[in-house]
């Protein structure tokens, strides 16, 4: 059997839609959802046995496959092991394998992050899937100490130390794709916590067309970053694609005749052409002491990977109005409560007004796959939404059925929904008041700004989403 797992590992079986039910010395038994005779007769070339395929559902190969994923035989007591000893056993081929599955599955499965969970009975392992999490598998509790201490020398972190959070990355390739993985561990009552984020090697492959704009908002974006000086704001919850929209900005831009900088917490991707700097505040090393070095080095323009305090507000601003075009992210949940939120950090509002040239908010939402796209007509409560954002009900709305393309969710693949609101003289007069946000909004919609959830709408109209992602997302 362990002769037969090396042949047709996981990621073998997986690829070709297959699952082992069961081996004898002169047969194999497989489970698929079709026959397929030449994979069939390239099992028995490999294998040297009889196969013998089970037609099974999609769902049923689903369940066999996360069943399937191999785990360890090694039973431990923490309590009474030593760090040695323990270091020794995560270095074993067993743990070593496990691992590396786990990573490769989330990879093929197009996973961001990987959880893996300690509670009282077991250990959850969870993948984070177009920005929703699923739950893989729920492991027992002895699988946990190798694997954390595995993942822990990986990333060059103390494994005595399980007191304290820990952060490090480490380097994974797959195929002829190489990948950052950086690891966060955290303490909890159970034992630690363990994120893993997986983050695609080489250069930005996106560009500003590609990330869903409407044609609208691309055209306010793209009048932004054309600027020689002023302030472009991205606005959003962790995880609504800030970054790679300011990347992909800053890619258009980069034509070799302007000097760009960034400053970030961590440098997700590097880029060809940009001097990229990553924040350490172990060593003082600070968005704001950062950025004061920065403009001693002659920049054209700047990217701050995120405004999170007042002296970097401060900079940031005073930058703009000094011959800089800069490029940063806030968190705050629509493009009008930027302007509040910076006056909160105590940015007097005429320079705010003088500083900003566009803010934009925006989210991200998933996809309807298209291998089980399905038609629908919308319910009375679904028109009432679209009314009161003032746009004609569909005939039709769309929705996913579920397949093993998407993994059974319907959704396959994000896109952005934005709001894209441009400062011009009424809206400067506002700041300078100190208007609500609300009243920002109202007049920012008039002047031709499309609401977040107006262009989420818009979008489940033509079949891109659904209705019910696009609420999911954009709820205050």
């Amino acid at each position: 059997m362990d002769t037969l797992k090396a042949r047709l590992s996981y990621d073998f079986l997986r690829k070709n839609g297959l699952a082992l039910l069961e081996e004898g010395k002169d047969f194999i038994k497989l489970a698929a959802t079709q026959r397929d005779p030449y994979l069939e007769d390239l099992i028995y070339q490999i294998t040297g046995k009889r196969v013998i395929l089970e037609e099974v559902s999609r769902e049923r190969l689903d369940s066999l496959l996360k069943e399937s994923i191999p785990t360890f035989d090694i039973e431990l007591d923490e309590e009474g092991i030593d760090e040695k000893e323990l270091e020794n056993i995560a270095s074993e081929a067993p743990v070593v394998k496990f691992v590396n599955d786990i990573i490769n599955d989330a990879i093929l499965k197009g996973a961001t992050d990987i959880h893996i969970e300690q509670f009282e009975e077991d250990v959850e392992i969870r993948y984070r899937i177009d920005g929703v999490l699923h739950t893989l598998r729920k492991l027992p509790k002895y699988v946990a100490p190798p694997v954390v201490s595995r993942i822990k020398i990986l990333a060059k972190l103390n494994i005595a130390e399980k007191r304290l959070p820990q952060d490090g990355k480490f380097s994974h390739r797959l195929n002829s794709q190489e990948f950052d993985i950086r690891v966060s561990t955290l303490p909890s009552i159970h034992g630690e916590s363990v994120v893993m984020r997986l983050l695609k090697k080489g250069e930005l492959n996106l560009s500003l067309n590609t990330l869903g704009f409407s044609q609208e908002d691309l055209g306010k974006i793209r009048e932004f970053i054309k600027k020689p000086y002023g302030m472009l704001l991205v606005t959003g919850p962790t995880g609504s694609g800030k970054t790679t929209t300011l990347y992909s900005a800053i890619k258009e831009i980069n034509l070799g005749d302007r000097k760009i900088i960034t400053v970030e917490d961590p440098v997700e991707y590097t880029l060809k052409g940009l001097v990229q700097v990553q924040v350490n505040p172990k060593i003082g090393l600070t968005f704001a002491s950062a950025l004061r070095t920065i403009l001693r080095q002659d920049p054209d323009v700047i990217m701050v990977g995120e405004i999170r305090d007042p002296e970097t507000a401060q900079i940031a601003v005073q930058a703009s109005l000094t011959g800089h075009l800069v490029l940063a992210t806030l968190h705050t949940n629509d493009a009008p409560s930027a302007f509040t939120r910076l006056i909160d950090m105590g940015v007097e509002e005429f320079l705010i007004a003088s500083a900003v040239v566009g803010v934009m908010s925006q989210r991200l939402v998933r996809k309807i796959c298209e291998e089980c796209k399905e038609a629908y007509e919308p319910s009375r409560e679904e028109a009432d939404t679209f009314r009161a954002q003032g746009l004609e009900v569909p005939g039709r709305l769309f929705r996913g059925k579920g397949c093993g393309a998407c993994e059974h969710t319907g959704y396959r693949g994000r896109t952005v929904i934005a709001e894209v609101l441009k400062v011009n003289d009424e809206i400067r007069s506002l700041i300078i008041g100190k208007a609500d946000a609300s009243v920002i909004r109202e007049k920012a919609i008039r002047g031709g700004m499309t609401p977040l959830l107006k262009d989420g709408l818009e979008k489940a109209a033509r079949g891109i989403t659904t209705l019910e992602e696009v609420l999911r997302v954009s709820k205050e």
